[in-house]
């Protein structure tokens, strides 16, 4: 991808895939692409909006976003949820794109097609059909169906049914190409048959594409271990420490330390943390430190790598 889609898939990452849809985010971006080249689309347009278009529902609670799934709610009640998270994605959007200096008149075409990728009624440009049928096709893919059935109360031959009318329905996809992706898609899972089970189908399936592409969108990090010392059980380590507890929060709000985690094994290693920093940049840091410059704590450095956004589950 472009510098620029990768920039905007970091910023976006943090908001991704939170309707219990692990995987939704690359899986809709995978096909934006292969759509992109074979329909003619505007990448320029396309690729941003399929990355942005549901960031929106990381905005509501748990609760509410996962209502969509809610066979037992109102119809009118989910149809809000979506209209919600439109709101919301169209608000993050315009946040992300502006922090990278997109194009205004990219950005614009690209609000509008974010702003009622779900509830618009028919299509109005290649480009919003394009980003729409993406989205779509998730449903027909392995991570797609993986992630249903972990959500499943009908059995596989009802899904595959209501996914084959889906598919079938007059202009559900803009684009003959998607359509036949879909039915190719849905071939393969009739064929395979209802392979997954309950507990495998709460993890999606990692492909070798998956992961090439997540590995290429990997940057260097640092990795700190730091270790206490026989100074340790002196007295007034404590407060040193303590202090040295509040530095890390203001690294921590700074975006130097995005985690932290003290070890409470009672082992002689006192704490890890992963700095958005070079080793060299993460050494002066460290140096700096009130439980390093005491002689309370020692630090080992080590350069690592990882995906930008991740981050430790709330829950």
């Amino acid at each position: 991808m472009k510098d620029v889609f990768n920039r905007i898939w970091e910023l976006a990452l943090p908001y991704q895939d939170k309707r219990d849809d692990p995987g939704h985010a690359e899986v809709a971006l995978r096909y934006a692409t292969e759509l992109v080249a074979l329909e003619k689309g505007n990448e320029d347009v396309v690729i941003p909006a399929i990355i942005l278009h549901d960031v929106g529902y990381s905005q509501l609670s748990k609760a509410r976003r996962l209502t969509v799934f809610n066979m037992g709610a109102r119809d009118e009640d989910r149809r809000t949820v979506v209209f919600e998270h439109q709101i919301e994605s169209i608000k993050l959007a315009a946040k992300i794109l502006r922090k990278v200096n997109y194009p205004e008149e990219l950005t614009d075409e690209i609000l509008e097609i974010v702003s009622q990728h779900d509830t618009r009624e028919g299509f109005i440009s290649k480009n919003e059909g394009l980003v729409r049928d993406a989205d779509k096709l998730w449903r027909t893919s392995k991570t797609g169906t993986a992630a249903a059935q972990a959500r499943a109360k009908a059995s596989a031959a009802e899904r595959f049914k209501k996914i084959e009318e889906g598919i079938n329905r007059p202009n559900y996809f803009y684009s003959e190409t998607a359509k036949q992706m879909a039915l190719a898609d849905l071939k393969t899972m009739m064929q395979e048959g209802d392979k997954t089970g309950p507990e495998e189908g709460k993890t999606a399936p990692v492909s070798d594409e998956f992961m090439r592409q997540m590995m290429a969108q990997s940057k260097e990090y640092s990795v700190v271990i730091l270790k206490r010392t026989l100074k340790r059980d002196e007295p007034g380590s404590d407060k040193i420490v303590w202090e040295h507890a509040r530095r890390n929060f203001t690294l921590h709000a700074n975006g130097l330390l995005p985690i932290v985690c003290p070890v409470t094994d009672g082992s002689e290693i006192s704490s890890m943390g992963v700095f958005n920093a070079s080793v060299e940049e993460t050494r002066k840091i460290m140096d700096e430190d009130p439980g390093v410059k005491a002689g309370v704590l020692v630090y080992e450095v080590h350069p690592c790598r990882s995906i930008p956004g991740s981050c430790l589950p709330a829950d």
